[in-house]
């Protein structure tokens, strides 16, 4: 699309949305990117890295800006641009944020993007509020939302996923999921077909996280971790609250986490 511009990827570090740590290292990551057609690999701050799709986004919009880039381009399921920016100017909208206040209170146990969709649907429809019930969508207008509010002249460029959809486990076909991708690779089975050529070398020899033995570690630091410091870490009482009592009646991480996920 752009074969004489200079091609920068802004990728999360160690730990990547909402905070879970990511299965191989930055260096590794990067590396990828470059042998992948990337000029120049840039780390998120990790502060940026694992907020919600807003602040990650407009963390990334940020940096893109101040590194000069003139284009943004980013993963979509849907690639109608001009649906994506009508959806991102109504979410910045005075009347929008009445509409949503109102459908949190209304909807206190469904999750933050549930009751943004309902309220949506009333200044969209159905179809094109549904539009941001899928994973690269909803980082997609995010991404848009930082560019109106950040950088107006930034050209936008939406590039459609082909293959498998986000968390899709099935192994067929040519282009897979990166959770198929990891699954395969955690059970030692053949995956390096499903990988770009460019990009075996770096991770072949690359250590690959052990998730399950990370969240046993948590589950650990976490049970024996005093109030205070839980407190300092998650910067919210009422969160360092949820987080001490949940831990407090659970057997294991699994446990754990199913009393934390209160909302669908």
């Amino acid at each position: 699309l752009c074969p004489d511009a200079k091609i920068v990827s802004i990728m999360s570090p160690n730990f990547v949305q909402r905070g879970r740590p990511a299965v191989f290292d930055k260096f590794v990551r990067g590396e990828c990117a470059v042998r992948c057609g990337a000029d120049l690999a840039i780390s998120m701050p990790q502060v940026f890295a694992i907020l919600s799709a807003e602040g990650f986004a407009e963390g990334g919009v940020r940096l893109a800006k101040k590194l000069g880039a003139t284009a943004l381009a980013f993963g979509v399921e849907t690639d109608d641009l001009e649906r994506l920016t009508k959806i991102a100017g109504i979410l910045l909208s005075e009347e929008f944020e009445g509409a949503l206040q109102k459908e949190l209170t209304g909807s206190p146990f469904l999750s933050f993007p549930a009751v943004r969709q309902k309220a949506l649907e009333a200044f969209v429809g159905k179809d094109d509020s549904a539009i941001i019930s899928t994973h690269n969508n909803i980082l997609a207008v995010e991404y848009i939302k930082a560019s109106m509010r950040y950088c107006p002249d930034m050209k936008l460029i939406p590039i459609k996923r082909v293959g498998k959809g986000y968390g899709d486990l099935s192994e067929s076909g040519e282009l897979l999921s990166a959770s198929a991708i990891r699954n395969v690779m955690k059970e030692k089975r053949e995956w390096q077909h499903a990988v770009p050529k460019e990009s075996l070398r770096a991770v072949t020899s690359a250590i690959m996280l052990d998730g399950e033995k990370y969240d046993s570690l948590l589950f650990s630091a976490l049970s024996v971790g005093e109030y205070d410091r839980i407190l300092w870490a998650t910067n919210s009482k009422e969160l360092a609250n949820t987080i001490s009592t949940a831990i407090k009646s659970s057997g294991d991480y699994k446990a754990f986490r199913e009393k934390l996920s209160r909302k669908k």
